[in-house]
């Protein structure tokens, strides 16, 4: 075998995934050529790596952490006729800001009319009075200087 046939076999020898016939050659060359030998040696670094990355540690509360995770946002959920009832009484207290507003609004609006109307009638007699009182002078302080 050459050196590109040896090179193509390396996974595959530093895997064990092939017959002892080939593995007997290829360590033969390997012990003649010092190119193959740190290719191999690179190759089982690598990959040795790669397996090292492969294997995490795994965390042995995990399952413990997940689990009080979810009781706790379990905990904060309401559960659904509490939300009903929260849903109904703001829709009530709305409901209730609603009408009192319309109402205090008309009682407003009926007061500024009744004022309006005493202020009609008070500019009415004020003008009667005028008008009846024709011995009223506004000019008589003027005329006695």
């Amino acid at each position: 075998m050459n050196c590109n046939q040896i090179k193509a076999l390396s996974i595959s020898y530093i895997q064990s995934d092939i017959d002892d016939n080939q593995i007997i050659i290829i360590d033969d060359h390997l012990s003649n050529c010092s190119s193959c030998s740190q290719y191999f040696a690179y190759s089982k670094s690598v990959l040795a790596e790669v397996e090292q990355q492969k294997r995490t540690e795994s965390d042995p509360y995990f399952f413990s952490k997940l689990m009080s995770k979810m009781d706790v946002q379990t905990t904060y959920k309401n559960p659904i006729p509490l939300r009903i009832l929260k849903i109904s009484t703001m829709a009530a207290a709305m409901l209730v800001a609603i009408i009192g507003g319309s109402m205090l609004g008309n009682i407003g609006a009926e007061t500024i009319n009744s004022n309006i109307n005493v202020s009609q009638e008070l500019n009415e007699s004020i003008l009667e009075i005028d008008l009846a009182d024709n011995s009223f002078d506004i000019f008589k302080d003027l005329n006695n200087e």
